[in-house]
């Protein structure tokens, strides 16, 4: 099998990353990875940032509102002390 020319550049590992290549690009692309140790590096700073980019965090909206659960429970944790104190009343 002939290998094909492959040029790795961002949106070759873009779309290799993606799985959007075709098998016999995908094959030359993994080919070129196996001689290319600059490359690979390249591969795997791109995955994780994808990663991390997919990855869900908490918005000020949700911290927001985080607190302002946590405000409620303290009030009613601080209304049943009360009730207990004064004998439920």
């Amino acid at each position: 099998m002939k290998e094909a020319n492959i040029v790795l550049d961002d949106r070759t590992l873009a779309a290799y990353i993606a799985g959007s290549l075709s098998a016999e690009e995908r094959a030359a692309v993994t080919s070129a990875l196996v001689r290319d140790p600059e490359a690979r590096e390249v591969l795997a700073m791109a995955t994780q940032a994808l990663a991390a980019a997919k990855t869900p965090r908490p918005s000020a909206i949700d911290a927001t509102d985080r607190r302002a659960e946590m405000r409620s429970r303290h009030q009613a944790l601080g209304r049943d002390e009360k009730k207990e104190s004064t004998g439920g009343n």
